[in-house]
């Protein structure tokens, strides 16, 4: 059986296999993403107390969280391909 001629089925499966760090990695981005933005919040408007709320004590710790999601997907991918 050729490659164009593969089923539907058998694509499906060899795409489904890496979709739990597809999902990882799209919600690290989205944190990470969100964490900057509540940061940018914080450098454009100064030192007001509710920027320093926004940016330092949402922003960083949602940045970070973001970090640590994505160190977890490739910790991960590289024990699944035998390189760690």
């Amino acid at each position: 059986m050729s490659a164009a001629a593969e089923s539907p089925a058998a694509v499906a499966s060899a795409d489904a296999a890496p979709a739990a760090p597809d999902r990882l990695l799209r919600l690290a981005a989205v944190l990470a993403l969100v964490g900057l933005g509540c940061v940018l919040i914080f450098l454009m408007f100064g030192f007001l107390p509710w920027t320093v709320g926004v940016g330092l004590f949402l922003g960083i710790p949602v940045l970070g969280v973001a970090m640590l999601i994505y160190l977890y997907v490739v910790v991960r991918n590289l024990k699944q391909h035998g390189q760690l």
